[in-house]
Order: structure tokens, then C-alpha cells, then sequence
């Protein structure tokens, strides 16, 4: 292979580096953070180097491999590099330096590596299906989930190990230059019990009456995701959408519980969703499947899968599991009792990709009418 991995990592490295002066950091802390970019990259570049390819679960227990060449390689390191950016962008904007930071990403590093070769192996072979695309852009913001579910993941156990981290309070001018360059990158600021709570305006607007509301589930999963690894939060964040994400981490806070949902109802879902878990399926299906499941009941089965005739293998056995067809994974995708090998078929795509899926197929059938 002519590609350099290592090469192509180190530029990536001098482009981040070149993005930290807008943030007008510390000169120290600037060149710490592209210090830990640049040795990152190198490890990244020998890892990909060294792999055959990046499995992708499919039907059956049956795996698929995606090669390693100089497409994929590029697209999973620029990812990389874009959650740990956005990881250290976070730590700047909550004061966290040093050695705890240098902690916090090394325990991420993985979680973000494992997500950004994933997203590669989701996309692979998009370019030739030009209606059904997965833009960088919104790779990039995927990977960015990713980073600030693992950074908030590890900064938790850390507290829970050594107690609070003492951070080193921001001048305002760094607080208003990070969050304007947060803002002019598009990523959302981070709210943790170190920054500003979310002004009302922005915060989702819970209904305010007590008894069951839409808003149970939503609440009874953040409170569900504050037990879990890093790995399972990420796993579940893909089955929602980003409306879904924001409620999620609205109510990842007790409080905003406790002002605006009855704790019983709330208790009930988060009650059935660990027997889910225990049980091997995740049973937590967002808005876009949901509506898949809508049209697979009311479209026949060849016709909902011709609007896809040209597309991937993975999507194609994921829309025939809506149909209970040999792709399907059996009890443990209404949480009923299996093994580890019946995943939920909501597992095959990421949320963001399910999305896309179900706003393609609403159009093509709609305009098919």
C-alpha cells in the first residue's frame, strides 16, 4: 500500500494544532494537547496498519470484514483525531489540565477509536449510492457523541475513585473565545456540573404535569445510562435521534427529573428496560425504527426493498428483518430470552444511518403514490 498512515497522521496532527490558536490557550497547554494528538495518531496509524479489516456484525452471529485500504484508512484516523479534538476542547472548556486530563483521554481513546472504525465500515461503499448518503459533516458529529458520552463516562469513575476533580477555573476571555469556536465548529457545550447549566431557552421544554408522560422513557434511560460502561452508553446513544439525545441528556440530570416526571412512572420503564438488558436485547427502538416498522406493515416486502436495490448488504438485511425474514435476531429483539449472538437487528445501523434510512424510504415511497 503507497498510502503512509503515519505520514497522513502527523498532517492531521498540524491541522488540529493550527486549530488550537483560535482557542488562545496557554501556549503550555496548546502544544500538551498537540503533543497528545500527534502520539495518539502514531498509535492509531500502527494499529489500523496492522489489522485486516474492520469487522461488522451481520446476521446470525456472522461477521463481515471492511478492508483496510486507502480510503478506509484515512477516514477512521480524521475521525479519530476529530473525538479526541473535541475531548480536549471539552477539557479546556472545564478546566481540566495536566495529568487528570492526560487520564481521562487515554482511558477514551478507545472508545473513540472503536466508534471512528465503525463509522467507516457503516459508510463503506456509499459513494456508489448517491440518493442514500452519510456526509463527513455528520460522521464528524457522530464521532463527537461518541467522545463527550466517554469524556463524561471517565470524568464520573474518576470522581467516584479520588473525589471531585479540582479544575483550574478558566479566565472569562478563554471561556468566551472556547465557546465561540465550539459554536463556529458546531458542537454544542458540554453541560456538566464544572460549566453553566443550559439556559431555559435552549433546554428541552418538559411537560409539567405529573403522571405518565412521553417523557418517562427518556428519563428512565439517562438514569439507566449513568450504570452502565462507556461502550453500552455509546451503543445505546445509536438508537436515538438527536431531538431523543437531547432529552436524554436533559434528563441526565435528578433534578430536571424530579421538577418535571412522576419518579414512579419513570421508575416503571427504567424497571422493565434492566430486565431488557439482563435478558440480552435492548429493546430501547428510536423514532426512525419505529416508523421502518410502520412501513414494513404497510409496504410488501419486495417493494420496500427495491428502494434500496443498489444499496449495501447491511441495510438491505436490515430491512428485511422488519419482516421476520432469516435475518432476524430472534426472542431478544422484543428482550426476550437469547445469547449473546441474537443482537437486536436495530444494532446493524447506527442511529444516525437508521435516520437518513427512514427519511430516504418516506420519500421514495411517498413520491411512488
Amino acid at each position: 500500500m503507497s498510502f503512509d498512515p503515519y505520514a497522513y497522521g502527523q498532517e492531521i496532527a498540524a491541522d488540529i494544532l493550527a486549530r488550537y490558536g483560535s482557542l488562545n490557550l496557554p501556549p503550555e497547554e496548546e502544544q500538551d494537547n498537540g503533543d497528545i494528538i500527534q502520539e495518539f495518531n502514531k498509535i492509531a496509524a500502527d494499529m489500523l496498519s496492522q489489522e485486516e479489516g474492520i469487522e461488522m456484525p451481520g446476521a446470525n452471529g456472522a461477521t463481515s470484514l471492511i478492508p483496510l485500504d486507502e480510503k478506509t484508512i484515512p477516514q477512521t484516523q480524521s475521525l479519530f483525531a476529530e473525538g479526541l479534538y473535541f475531548a480536549t476542547v471539552k477539557c479546556a472548556e472545564m478546566g481540566i489540565t495536566g495529568d487528570i486530563k492526560k487520564h481521562l483521554l487515554q482511558n477514551l481513546a478507545m472508545d473513540v477509536y472503536s466508534q471512528a472504525k465503525q463509522i467507516t465500515a457503516s459508510t463503506y461503499g456509499q459513494e456508489h449510492t448517491p440518493d442514500f448518503q452519510f456526509p463527513f459533516e455528520q460522521q464528524v458529529q457522530y464521532i463527537r457523541q461518541t467522545a463527550e458520552s466517554a469524556l463524561i463516562y471517565y470524568i464520573n469513575e474518576y470522581e467516584k475513585q479520588y473525589g471531585p476533580i479540582e479544575v483550574e477555573e478558566p479566565s472569562p476571555e478563554l471561556i468566551s473565545r472556547v465557546e465561540q469556536t465550539l459554536a463556529e465548529e458546531g458542537i454544542p457545550l458540554l453541560d456538566t456540573p464544572q460549566s453553566q447549566p443550559i439556559a431555559p431557552a435552549q433546554a428541552p421544554q418538559p411537560p409539567k404535569p405529573k403522571g405518565p408522560t412521553p417523557h418517562d422513557k427518556y428519563g428512565a434511560v439517562a438514569l439507566l445510562m449513568t450504570t452502565l460502561p462507556a461502550d453500552q452508553r455509546a451503543k445505546i446513544l445509536r438508537n436515538f435521534n438527536p431531538e431523543e439525545k437531547e432529552l436524554i441528556a436533559f434528563y441526565s440530570y435528578p433534578q430536571h427529573i424530579e421538577q418535571n416526571l412522576d419518579i414512579s412512572c419513570v421508575e416503571g420503564h427504567l424497571k422493565r428496560f434492566r430486565e431488557i438488558m439482563r435478558q440480552g436485547g435492548t429493546g430501547l427502538k428510536s423514532a426512525a425504527y419505529r416508523g421502518i416498522a410502520r412501513l414494513a406493515k404497510s409496504v410488501p416486502k419486495e417493494k420496500l426493498l427495491s428502494c434500496v436495490k443498489d444499496e449495501r448488504p447491511l441495510v438491505k438485511q436490515y430491512l428485511e428483518a422488519h419482516y421476520g425474514g432469516p435475518h432476524q435476531s430472534g426472542a431478544s429483539m422484543e428482550g426476550g430470552s437469547g445469547s449473546s449472538e441474537n443482537r437486536h437487528f436495530s444494532d446493524l445501523l447506527p442511529g444516525r444511518i437508521e435516520d437518513i434510512l427512514y427519511r430516504y424510504l418516506s420519500k421514495r415511497l411517498e413520491s411512488a403514490v
